[in-house]
């Protein structure tokens, strides 16, 4: 019984990168108020809210 030939074997090192999440573009504060019918107060609060409450990092 023979034996087969060695194949070639390419080794190769891949480093992958780290996946980047393209930051969301900002809408101005006009435009929410227009689309969600708040006020420019009441968006503050709730964005002042929402960075005080979320995880660092995230």
């Amino acid at each position: 019984m023979a034996t087969p030939p060695e194949s070639p074997v390419e080794e190769h090192a891949y480093e992958l990168e780290p996946s980047r999440t393209p930051k969301p573009i900002p809408v101005a504060l006009e435009e929410l108020c227009r689309q969600t019918k708040f006020s420019k107060q009441e968006i503050r609060v709730m964005y002042r809210g929402f960075k005080t409450a979320r995880k660092p990092g995230l």
